[in-house]
């Protein structure tokens, strides 16, 4: 199996938090996921979820086909609790990947909707000026620094592209057309292609790339804002190798 980390901020940790196997049977449940739903770990681990609807082959199918175009799927649910108390949530799912592009497990992270109106414009609102925090990043941004962040990300370990997309705020479009330019100057490999889900790692050439980036990096006295953001993304780098 291919190793695929997916990056959880520490928001999402104050969040509900579900994984599944492809079939839907729960392999982890947090705290949270105890406290929002009232069932214990213990009593759902190795089960399918009480709280995520069964869906048809069909409905799986179409989960996919949104889940590898966008990386991540965003809806909103109707959950019944233990107690029979219908609460209205937004979900955030990602998936993994074997090697054949078959999905091994999924993660759910729920956030509950309050009724009031006003928290609900809020969180539109925050939606909308993280996208436009993010376009304005990626408008600034160079082809060198887009092609240094996304090295730097695959220094970390194997990822999709909607996953270099998401841990780079780089929009996946863009990440997509300069790995065929680093694709062509041997800096990163394509380790899995299938219909349903591409895989890239870093080149031994790639590896000596960074290592240059860290060096010049590091005999610098004064950064600019593109060079602190690689710098920051170095600081990552180092702690998981």
């Amino acid at each position: 199996m291919v190793s695929i980390n997916l990056e959880i901020t520490s928001n999402e940790f104050e969040k509900a938090k579900i994984v599944t196997d492809s079939k839907f049977n729960v392999l982890e449940w947090n705290k949270k996921a105890e406290e929002i739903f009232g069932y214990k770990k213990e009593t759902v681990i190795g089960r399918p979820s009480p709280i995520i609807p069964e869906l048809s082959i069909q409905e799986r199918i179409q989960l996919k086909k949104r889940l590898i175009n966008l990386g991540s799927v965003n809806i909103q649910l109707k959950v019944r609790d233990k107690n029979n108390d219908i609460k209205n949530f937004f979900s955030t799912i990602l998936a993994t990947y074997d090697e054949q592009g078959a999905v091994t497990s999924y993660r759910f992270a729920f956030e509950e909707i309050h009724n009031s109106l006003e928290n609900n414009n809020i969180f539109r609102e925050n939606i909308e000026k993280r996208k436009e925090l993010k376009d304005s990043v990626n408008r600034k941004r160079t082809f060198s620094n887009i092609r240094n962040l996304i090295l730097l990300c695959l220094y970390k370990s194997q990822y999709t592209i909607n996953q270099i997309a998401n841990n780079t705020d780089i929009n996946w479009k863009t990440v997509e057309n300069h790995l065929t330019y680093l694709l062509g100057r041997g800096l990163v490999k394509e380790v899995v292609k299938s219909e349903y889900v591409r895989i890239f790692e870093i080149s031994e050439e790639g590896k000596m790339t960074v290592e240059n980036i860290k060096n010049n990096i590091s005999k610098k006295e004064k950064m600019s804002k593109a060079e602190e953001e690689i710098a920051e993304l170095l600081g990552s780098v180092g702690e998981s190798r």
